[in-house]
This record gives structure tokens, sequence and C-alpha cells, in this order.
């Protein structure tokens, strides 16, 4: 799993990176409320990518051993945290597109 998700690192940085710029460009109304959450969402995807690295250093310092049950449970948080800020910055933004 670590050698899979390492060099994704890489890529999740390029997308938020992405957002970010493609978001900054499209001039945001920044009185929607829908556009403060997806500002939100995506402050919230860089801080769990921040997470995810330091969690992918802990979990490489126990590769080969038994891995602790607290940092499985972080890694599926994570998980979770990064999908639901993704996908949700993604729907406003489309939503946000239409009107």
């Amino acid at each position: 799993m670590l050698d899979f998700t390492g060099p994704l690192h890489v890529l999740v940085w390029s997308g938020l990176t992405g957002m970010v710029i493609s978001g900054a460009v499209l001039g945001p109304d920044l009185a929607l409320a829908a556009t403060r959450v997806k500002l939100g969402l995506v402050l919230l995807v860089a801080l769990n990518g921040v997470h995810a690295h330091a969690l992918h250093r802990s979990l490489a310092e126990q590769a080969g051993g038994r891995v602790e049950r607290r940092l499985l449970v972080r890694a599926a948080m994570s998980a979770v945290v990064s999908q639901v800020g993704w996908w949700g910055a993604v729907g406003i933004g489309f939503l946000n597109s239409q009107s």
C-alpha cells in the first residue's frame, strides 16, 4: 500500500494546486455561502494532505510489522475527509458554474 500511495502525493498536490488556481482565475463570488463552503473544503483538503503526508511516514516506520490500529483508523478517516473535500468542492464548483 505504501509503495502505491507514495507517488500519489505529487499528483494530489498538483490537483489541489490546479483547483486553487482555476478557482482564483474564475473570480469566485465570496458573497455566496456555497463559495465560502467550497473554500473551506479546499482548505480542509490541503490540511488533510499535510496530515496524510505525516501519516504516510508513520505507516512507513511500521512497514513489515503489525500496524497499530490507531494509525489504520487515522488512515481511514483521512481517506473519508479527502473524498468528502474533493467531491464537495468539485460539486459546488459545478453547481456554481451552472448559474
